[in-house]
């Protein structure tokens, strides 16, 4: 099997109850620490992102990121379902990014992560359309989710409609009647 550690940093979960650690793996055979944070993060697959006080890490994963972009690697660049590739996909099956009470439903979550992405990438096969909207450009919050819900699972709140990431976009438009 696969050694899983979870390093813990000031808070140990977040503001929804979600478990919060660095995650680390050996692969086999050179059974080499891999910090699957910083991976997911290099290769484009995972926003460096701080929870509260968690900032252990904070600049390293941001350089990380900045790389990423730079490369154009995953949700950076033209995030097609062959930048997945098997050794990859079976790196991150087996490190597991998840805090679940056991590896293997965590490699699972991980795996069926990777398979919806792709799914819906070669679904919409859309393009990343940038910080192009604003809730002002919405009529309703429906449209608003709409278009969010769109490009979320690809590339994030790339609008920052979600001023306060509790994944409902354009809430002033909520209270509008």
């Amino acid at each position: 099997g696969t050694t899983v550690t979870i390093e813990r940093d000031v808070e140990y979960q977040d503001k929804y109850g979600r478990n919060l650690g660095y995650v680390y793996t050996r692969q086999p055979p050179s059974e080499n620490k891999i910090f699957v944070n910083g991976l997911l993060v290099r290769e484009g697959y995972a926003y460096a992102k701080s929870y509260g006080m968690n900032v252990k890490y904070e600049e390293l994963l941001s350089k990380y990121q900045e790389e990423a972009k730079r490369e154009k690697k995953g949700l950076w660049g033209v995030c097609a379902p062959t930048t997945i590739s098997s050794s990859s996909k079976a790196l991150l099956t087996a490190s597991s990014s998840s805090l679940s009470s056991s590896p293997s439903k965590a490699a699972a979550a991980v795996d069926t992560t990777i398979t919806k992405t792709t799914n819906t990438m070669k679904k919409q096969n859309l393009e990343n359309p940038g910080d192009v909207k604003n809730c002002k450009d919405f009529n309703t919050y429906n449209e608003a989710k709409a278009w969010y819900d769109t490009y979320f699972d690809l590339y994030g709140d790339v609008a920052k409609l979600d001023g306060d990431g509790d994944g409902i976009p354009c809430e002033s438009l909520l209270r509008k009647k």
